[in-house]
């Protein structure tokens, strides 16, 4: 797990030693020690820790390097050790079920472990899988001084380097006389204009080799370097920090402006890896042509390379694919979105695919922040596409991306929008496709469910019947099929609804039948909902619990989604049965388990009101009802009720029909 060794690692000892006193020095076996390394980016906090786990491995049964500067990378880093570790429960697609994992195993661990959080910008990416417990110790690196300071407030500062450790540092990565006098005034003199940095110092010596400079004639580049830095007004920054930095990543942009296909190279790094380096710096090199080409090109391979969705299809057969790389569609959208930039990005049909695929993907997963913000970047990019196009293409790529955000509205209960978008939808599809098409069966089904989520039963109903309609009129096939009997699922919740639970009864083991036979799991996990709902329903408390708890474990499984919308309504509704039969601490413990998923997957979730509501029933009947517990439920309560029915007068009585009625039917 650990990064190679740094064979040219020079000084720090302080610095290490007091790392060495600090987490060797205090053994604990119920709780972990830990530390931050705070300084600027490329001050070598990273390399000081790399060089303490070398120095004491052996003094560790498990050391984990958890690159932790974006999301995609803090993910692929807990995959990476959950499989280490040997961990049953590795999962392709859940980062937070890897996090528990691994969190869980150090918490168990009878023999000494290390873990570091690299570049770590935000505590809440680490929050879930901060260890509690255990024989261990924990180092942070990070340019934020308290990142983690509500879990460790023990700071150690990295400093630039002294002179006569940057001097020192210098001759040695170009592995010269360090007592030369004339080689030590070169040294000394480049060090004036980098300030002690060390990544400077680094890449300085790096470029200096690569161009077989003497070291007198580094300084002088060194010089020419800064000046003409100096003439475009330099970047103004903490300590010049970023000019020296800048500086040093402008001479090897340079050299490389010599070779267009390596510029070209750099231009698509600039979208899919920001943070590593800074956009600013491609500005000077990068012309206009080349930018869009760049953003193009990224387009194009992310578009050929992500799961695509096929007329209203799941796509959870291809999670572990789209999970690779829906972060740097992320990062992609959030460059074409960002209006700072010069010059701005023009999209492309391949980006509004892209995007309209990855809004579909997140919605599935039940990522619905990630989703909203590239469906703002999807909209946006088919609005500019039709002033330049009348093709009909774009008008169904938009109907699609504003049919997830509607499908979204639904999970947010905004069930007014939801209908008004999808009416927008079907009025699309209408004009620009084929009457009896796949599409429009589609979202006259999706209108079907918002009527369901508004309790408007009859219009759901009606809807209903006009898509299974226009899917009868499709060639027989397993697409056909599978339409049908998914419209046969949501009936099933219809006529829960409207006090028909017989006949819903009657429908469960034919879908059960066939989901089976088609091995699709997220099917078989929705089915069980509606199905323990009719038990509650004629109060077999028992057995809906179990109908819940299989519904469950389809989305908890190893490579599942356990923090999916469908999962806390699961444990919701297992807590509910629980408290109807007298199960008070098993229900609480439900509950608090729901609310703390959807604080982490969605804080604003409407779900979370009725979690909240029931929870403070269950406090209640334990005799908690005047505790700082109680009263902050019966808070979120009210501002969930305040956020979406704005009209209500808080002085009435909140009930659970009315926290119920802001859910969405499929988890209703």
């Amino acid at each position: 797990m650990l990064p190679l060794r740094n064979a040219k690692f020079f000084g720090r000892e302080s610095i290490l030693n007091e790392i060495g006193q600090t987490l060797q020095n205090s053994p604990s076996a119920t709780e972990p020690i830990a530390i931050t390394l705070n300084g600027l980016g490329g001050i070598g906090k990273s390399q000081i820790a790399r060089e303490y786990a070398y120095r004491w491995k052996a003094q560790y049964g498990i050391i984990l390097w958890i690159e932790s500067e974006t999301a995609l990378s803090l993910d692929q880093s807990l995959r990476k050790a959950a499989i280490e570790l040997k961990l049953a429960n590795v999962s392709q697609t859940d980062s937070l079920q890897n996090k528990v994992a691994v969190r869980g195993k150090l918490e168990r661990s009878e023999t000494p472990w290390l873990v570091i959080f690299d570049n770590l910008n935000e505590a809440s990416a680490i929050e879930d899988f901060w260890p509690r417990g255990g024989l261990g110790s924990i180092i942070v690196t990070s340019v934020v001084s308290d990142v983690v300071f509500n879990l460790n407030p023990y700071v150690i500062k990295v400093p630039a380097f002294s002179e006569e450790e940057a001097i020192g540092c210098f001759l040695d990565q170009l592995a010269l006389d360090n007592k030369d006098e004339l080689n030590k005034n070169s040294a000394a003199k480049i060090n004036q204009e980098l300030g002690g940095h060390p990544l400077a110092i680094v890449r300085v010596a790096a470029f200096a080799r690569s161009c077989k400079f003497r070291i007198e004639e580094c300084a002088e580049q060194i010089e020419l370097a800064l000046d003409e830095a100096r003439d475009a007004s330099p970047i103004k920054n903490y300590d010049d920090y970023l000019k020296d930095i800048s500086t040093v990543w402008k001479m090897s942009f340079k050299k490389l402006s010599e070779k267009p296909r390596a510029m070209s190279l750099l231009g698509m790094l600039s979208y899919l890896a920001a943070e590593t380096i800074p956009e600013v710096l491609f500005t000077p090199k990068l012309s206009r042509g080349q930018k869009q080409d760049a953003f193009d090109q990224i387009t194009f391979l992310l578009y050929h390379a992500f799961p695509k969705q096929d007329k209203g299809q799941y796509l959870h057969d291809h999670w572990e694919q789209g999970n690779l790389l829906v972060n740097h569609i992320v990062t992609l959208n959030r460059h074409y979105l960002d209006t700072s930039s010069s010059p701005q990005i023009f999209p492309s049909l391949h980006y509004i695919r892209l995007l309209s695929n990855c809004a579909w993907f997140l919605y599935e997963k039940g990522n619905n922040i990630e989703a909203r913000t590239i469906i703002i970047g999807g909209l946006n990019a088919c609005e500019k596409l039709k002033t330049k196009s009348k093709s009909d293409e774009i008008h169904v790529i938009y109907a699609h991306i504003l049919n997830t955000s509607a499908l979204l509205d639904g999970f947010r209960g905004f069930f007014d929008s939801q209908i008004e978008k999808l009416n927008l939808v079907l009025e699309i599809r209408k004009r620009v496709l084929a009457e009896n098409h796949e599409e429009i069966s589609g979202v006259l089904n999706n209108l079907c469910l918002a009527y369901e989520n508004a309790m408007r039963f009859s219009e759901a109903l009606e809807y209903r019947e006009k898509s299974l309609e226009v899917c009868w009129k499709h060639p027989e096939s397993r697409s056909r099929d599978l339409k049908i009997k998914k419209r046969d699922l949501t009936f099933t919740r219809l006529l829960l609804a409207t006090d028909r639970p017989e006949e819903a009864k009657a429908l469960f083991p034919g879908l059960l039948q066939y989901f089976k036979s088609i091995n699709n799991w997220f099917l078989i996990g929705q089915l069980f909902i509606p199905w323990g709902n009719y038990q509650f329903a004629v109060r077999d408390f028992e057995g809906s619990k179990e109908s819940f708890l299989y519904a469950l474990k389809q989305y908890e499984d190893v490579g599942k989604v356990m923090y999916h919308p469908d999962a806390t309504a699961c444990l919701y509704k297992i807590g509910r049965a629980a408290l109807e039969e007298g199960d008070l601490v098993y229900a609480i413990e439900k509950f608090r388990e729901a609310i703390r998923r959807l604080q982490l997957a969605d804080p604003k979730s409407p779900q979370i009101g009725r979690v909240y509501f029931m929870l403070g029933k269950a406090l209640k009947k334990m005799g908690f009802d005047n505790t700082d517990e109680m009263r902050m439920v019966e808070k979120e309560i009210r501002d969930i009720v305040q956020a979406l029915r704005p009209q209500h007068d808080l002085s009435v009585e909140i009930t659970e029909a009315l926290l119920d009625s802001l859910v969405c039917g499929m988890i209703r």
